[in-house]
């Protein structure tokens, strides 16, 4: 059969070439879909490639805004996590991750008091908590209302004290009484003005250098007014200088311990001697004990301290160092350290539950700490933590309105209020009902997202 197929093709062109021309075909139609089955597989691998480096690039730059978050820099954590490209849900599995850094670095919303002609340097919140107080380096005193946002009342110290030299900075520190009817505030003068009637600004107390830090005694009947690099002067309230301790270092924080009956302030009493933590009789006449900072990591000396609201513990840092420690005011010893910050310290303060710390930078970051407090003498630092950035240049000041209220100011000239936990981790992240795909943890096994 196969001869005579071969004969009649042979005697017949036409049926060759058909044959032929069947042939080509069948040929070129393999060859044509194995083409497209290699282009098609080559575009497959290209895109499992590309996928492949978009993963690790996300993966890579959700690293890098991790570091930078544990190193206090929220705005660049939140520029790598937008540079990154990814989102919730994503195909690679980096979008819960980078829902839960974006959470942990976005600023929660805030409330913006504007008034101020330049950086404001102090707040002050009175004891209603209704009402709280700045001053600034434009001379200005103002009273806010805190619900409303409205300022309430503007004091100019340059027409109410004509000799007050506010060349320096303006003015630099205030304190409110306890009983919340007294005001005190301070530039190279110590001004006084009564809050419960429109009474006329008095001169205190004048002082060769600025005025750092004021604060009232429990009584309200003695102010303790820190001068820079230039001691501390206990005065009456009525501007009688009462004692007198020279100094030689900044005078940033003074504040009076009603448990205890002690002031508490840092201080540097040679020109060689180191700024210690100290605390002192309510006399301001003898050191009770003294905490020499020499021997702890990271830190030479302190200027920076708060207590907690009942008095057992305080936070003391300097501005010029990265360690910040809580100190049992009872015996003096290091009961915790707060996690590393590549920044300077510039003002902390406590809530007034004494469950939250909140400590202001030179970077215009604020950084929240949970604490824990297993029972009345012993407290820790909880893992439960907020960064994010709160102003354009330094932060000046910290003070908490109410438990989860937060007053901030700072070199831009904007008093704001926060409530700092309002976005955290827990409260951002909605129940997502798919099944748990990977947890993936962050560098240094701190944290981790499921």
């Amino acid at each position: 059969m196969g001869t005579r197929l071969l004969h009649q093709l042979y005697w017949r062109p036409e049926a060759l070439c058909a044959a032929a021309a069947f042939v080509v075909a069948i040929g070129s139609f393999v060859w044509v879909r194995r083409a497209d089955y290699l282009a098609r597989y080559a575009d497959q691998l290209a895109a499992a490639r590309a996928e492949e480096l978009t993963a690790i690039k996300q993966t890579n730059q959700i690293i890098a805004a991790y570091a930078a978050l544990d190193e206090g820099w929220p705005k660049k954590a939140q520029e790598l996590l937008n540079d990154s490209g990814s989102r919730w849900n994503s195909a690679n599995g980096t979008g819960l991750e980078w829902g839960l850094l974006d959470s942990l670095t976005r600023p929660p919303s805030s409330t913006t008091l504007l008034g101020h002609d330049g950086p404001v340097n102090e707040l002050a919140v009175l004891p209603s908590g209704g009402r709280l107080a700045s001053v600034g380096a434009d001379g200005l005193l103002k009273i806010w209302d805190v619900l409303s946002g409205d300022c309430l009342r503007s004091i100019d110290a340059a027409e109410e004290l004509p000799g007050i030299d506010l060349a320096s900075g303006g003015l630099h520190s205030l304190a409110i009484s306890p009983d919340g009817t007294q005001l005190v505030f301070g530039a190279d003068i110590v001004g006084r003005i009564s809050l419960d009637a429109d009474a006329p600004v008095r001169e205190l107390y004048r002082a060769d250098y600025n005025v750092e830090s004021l604060a009232f005694s429990h009584d309200g009947k003695k102010i303790v007014a820190g001068i820079r690099y230039d001691g501390y002067a206990l005065i009456s309230s009525e501007g009688d200088v009462l004692r007198r301790r020279p100094g030689f270092t900044r005078a940033n924080t003074v504040e009076f311990i009603p448990q205890r009956q002690n002031w508490l302030l840092t201080h540097a009493e040679t020109t060689k001697g180191v700024s210690l933590l100290q605390l002192l009789d309510r006399d301001f006449n003898k050191v009770q004990f003294a905490i020499d900072p020499r021997k702890l990591p990271r830190i030479d000396y302190l200027n920076i301290a708060r207590s907690t609201p009942d008095g057992d513990f305080a936070a003391a840092g300097a501005a010029a160092s990265y360690g910040l420690h809580l100190f049992d005011l009872a015996t003096g010893e290091v009961v915790a350290t707060f996690p590393h910050y590549r920044e300077y310290l510039s003002d902390l303060c406590f809530s007034p539950d004494g469950q939250t710390v909140a400590i202001g930078f030179h970077n215009g970051v604020i950084r929240c700490n949970r604490l824990n407090r297993s029972d009345e003498k012993a407290i820790e630092i909880s893992q439960q933590m907020v960064t994010f950035a709160a102003h354009e240049g330094s932060v000046r000041c910290t003070r908490f309105v109410d438990e989860e209220t937060l007053a901030s100011c700072g070199d831009d000239g904007a008093v704001k209020l926060f409530r700092p936990f309002e976005t955290s981790a827990r409260q951002a992240l909605d129940p997502d009902p798919s099944p748990l795909a990977r947890i993936s943890f962050a560098p240094g096994e701190q944290r981790f997202a499921a």
